[in-house]
């Protein structure tokens, strides 16, 4: 072999030497392997895609109210003179409302309860007071009412629904002042009264006294037991028309309030539920507007 040839096959040897040498540095060089990624080195989600979120928290029930007790003034707020807590009654259907501790909690049977923070207040305007608390729309009207419940008129809106009834101070003595719609019957009814307090095994209160037949007056009267009768009598002779034991229920549809009527002599004693006491009718007896404990 000449020195051409060899000289020829040394270079070729030697090229590649420096190929294979070049070719384990291109393995080595490249970006670092998934594998060999350091373990506290954060991995970025897909595209499109993101870390689940914590669920919130739910309240209790759906009507739980979504504001914190601390957020809220319970200092006591004055509506027409009245100061709270004022309780709210309403019928058709009977319902529930309490202005109390900086809320507003609406009561309805079989319907969940409505708790909303009461706002401040605005002025009222020709004695009428409205506003806004939560989803709840709320119309006072000063001597709006004239029943027990209280001389507030209320109207609540809530789902489209509107809510009438009447509102008073929880210790307010509207029904001590408020006047019994049989009042003035009493007077012009005594002979009628006496004879049906006499007919009586022992002594009674007037629970309610109204117009029955020509001539005859009806009344309704109770014991200190609770025990109901209904009795009728001429208004002018007192001559008895009918006299019958009757449920409470029955009584009811006869029954406008708390109001009772103690005849002189004739019934038992009344411990007011007023702390001013009750009314007193000439010397024919006393009439309790708020009725009598116990």
């Amino acid at each position: 072999m000449g020195r051409v040839d060899l000289w020829h096959s040394g270079g070729m040897l030697l090229l590649a030497l420096v190929l294979a040498g070049c070719g384990k540095d291109a393995q080595t060089s490249g970006p670092v392997a998934e594998a060999e990624r350091p373990i506290d080195e954060a991995v970025p989600p897909p595209a499109g895609l993101q870390a689940e979120t914590p669920a919130v928290p739910q309240p209790d029930r759906a009507s739980a109210p979504l504001v914190s007790d601390t957020e809220i003034d319970t200092t006591p707020v004055t509506i027409f003179g009245q100061s709270t807590p004022i309780i709210v009654l309403g019928e058709e259907p009977a319902w529930e409302a309490r202005f109390e501790a900086g809320w507003i909690e609406f009561e309805r049977p079989g319907l969940p309860l409505v708790e909303v923070p009461l706002p401040d207040l605005p002025a009222p305007s020709s004695g009428i007071l409205s506003f806004k608390a939560g989803n709840v729309l709320v119309t006072i009207t000063e001597d709006g009412c004239e029943t027990a419940a209280g001389s507030l008129g209320v109207q609540i809106s809530f789902d489209e629904v509107e809510y009438e009834g009447c509102g008073r101070a929880r210790n307010s003595t509207d029904t001590e002042v408020a006047e019994v719609s049989w009042q003035d019957l009493i007077s012009d009814h005594v002979t009628a009264i006496d004879a049906c307090l006499s007919e009586a095994d022992g002594l009674r209160f007037i629970r309610a006294l109204y117009p029955r037949e020509e001539e005859t007056v009806g009344m309704i009267l109770v014991d200190e037991l609770g025990r109901y009768e209904e009795c009728g009598a001429q208004t002018s002779t007192g001559e008895i028309s009918f006299f019958d034991p009757v449920m409470p229920d029955q009584a009811d549809m006869w029954i406008d309030g708390p109001g009772m009527f103690a005849r002189s002599g004739k019934s038992p004693e009344c411990d007011s539920v007023s702390s001013q006491g009750g009314v007193q009718i000439g010397e024919i007896g006393t009439l309790h507007p708020a009725g009598c404990a116990g």
